[in-house]
């Protein structure tokens, strides 16, 4: 009888044990079995070790006192890799899950999430867009502009006070006058879908600069991987095929890189970007990006050019080329003039579709043009008269001359004031030239 019912109990005990188990609530994601809910008491508990740790990164992050910072709660988290889903551009992240915590604190009436491991090593704080200061709000819209991304879509990942150490944020080019000022302001990281930039500003967001993203592997800033992949796939070469001669910060005249064709509405403002020269096959080939590599125009091939320098224009059989580029209105005039006094004039991007004006003259007119050009002293002028800070609406000149099978070229900009007298001189001397030709 003993033995009956105890049977029994032990199959009602059984039975509410099942019950129990099917009528348990859920577990929430990263919570173990027995413990409790997100965000309570308990979990700030478990959360010990992590909170020094967050309390004084977000302190740092806002300039405050921790005093002045109240805990909200404390959330169990699952991180995507060992950067808590925040890593920078350059930073090497493990991808493995991170399990750690999301501490909500709470500091004049706003909250603020930091993100940590189990045990407060890793510390990452969230910056949301409402919080940023107006120069990282700058900074997103100016990345907006130059990606085409929607500002909306573009996360402001993190921001971080800093003193730059003159007044071009630490990032001037080697012919830019930077004031040696500290100069405070925000590293400012930013997300646009796959792609994210390193940005530095000043405190009011008015002077904004890329920091260049530089590939992994190849340690070249992005704007010159894109240039290399761009002239690797026009080619049909494999990219290995392609080397990289130099490249070096530029302005272009337009928003087309001045490389827009007759049909294009180019945006006539000074684009900052990068100049890459590439080798293939014995020949080099300028490539023009703008300063994130979104926008690459490929310029053209020449052969034998000095390192480092862009190629000379192709003349063909002519004995003169001269190119006019640039300006307000971004406009392209390109003169060639033959030995045997034809002469071409082209108003556009130099393709073959564009109208092409002729004209003649005796070819006396044309000796006699160049011996006013060596005259003039244009044949002892260095090859680049360019400055790097190409700003603003200048003319750029680009000049070849073959005599005696040599050929001698020179690219000047207008407006430069260390530019030899005799590169002006060069120019009033062709420009006459072609409007006395078009004139008879």
């Amino acid at each position: 009888m003993f033995g009956k019912r105890f049977f029994v109990i032990v199959v009602m005990l059984l039975g509410a044990l099942a019950l129990a188990a099917c009528g348990a609530p859920d577990v929430e994601p990263g919570s173990a079995p027995g413990e409790a809910p997100t965000g309570t008491p308990e979990s700030e508990q478990v959360a010990e070790e992590a909170l020094p740790p967050a309390r004084a990164a977000l302190a740092d992050f806002l300039g405050v006192d921790e005093d002045a910072i109240e805990l909200e709660k404390v959330e169990d988290a699952e991180w995507s890799d060992s950067c808590l889903g925040l890593g920078g551009p350059a930073e090497s992240c493990l991808a493995e899950i991170t399990p750690g915590f999301a501490i909500t604190f709470n500091v004049e009436g706003e909250s603020y999430i930091v993100r940590t491991d189990l045990q407060g090593n890793a510390v990452r704080v969230e910056a949301a867009a409402e919080q940023a200061p107006d120069a990282a709000l700058a900074a997103r819209e100016r990345i907006a502009a130059e990606t085409g991304v929607p500002v909306e879509e573009i996360e402001i990942v993190s921001w971080s006070p800093e003193e730059w150490s003159d007044s071009c944020l630490g990032l001037g080019g080697p012919d830019e006058s930077c004031a040696a000022v500290i100069t405070p302001g925000y590293l400012v990281v930013l997300r646009a879908g796959d792609q994210v930039f390193n940005v530095r500003t000043d405190e009011s967001g008015e002077s904004i600069r890329f920091q260049e993203t530089a590939d992994p592997e190849t340690e070249y800033p992005v704007s010159v991987v894109n240039a290399r992949q761009e002239l690797a796939d026009e080619l049909g070469a494999t990219l290995d095929a392609v080397e990289v001669v130099s490249f070096e910060r530029a302005e272009w005249s337009d928003s087309c890189l001045g490389l827009g064709g007759p049909a294009e509405s180019c945006l006539a403002v000074i684009t900052p970007g990068w100049r890459v020269m590439l080798s293939f096959d014995g020949a080099v080939y300028e490539v023009r990006t703008d300063e994130l590599g979104e926008a690459v125009r490929i310029a053209g091939p020449g052969t034998d050019s000095p390192e480092g320098k862009p190629p000379d224009p192709e003349l063909g059989d002519a004995v003169l080329f001269y190119e006019r580029s640039g300006g307000i209105a971004g406009e392209i005039v390109t003169v060639r003039v033959y030995a045997d006094g034809a002469v071409e004039r082209t108003v556009g991007p130099n393709a073959p579709s564009d109208a092409v004006e002729a004209y003649s003259v005796e070819p006396a007119a044309v000796e006699q043009l160049l011996a006013d050009l060596e005259e003039a002293g244009y044949f002892e002028l260095e090859r680049d008269y360019v400055p790097a800070d190409t700003c603003c609406d200048r003319i750029l000149h680009l000049i070849s001359i073959r005599t005696d099978g040599e050929v001698q070229t020179v690219e000047a900009l207008g407006g430069t004031e260390t530019t030899p007298e005799a590169v002006w001189e060069s120019i009033a001397i062709i420009e006459s030239f072609v409007e006395e030709a078009r004139g008879q």
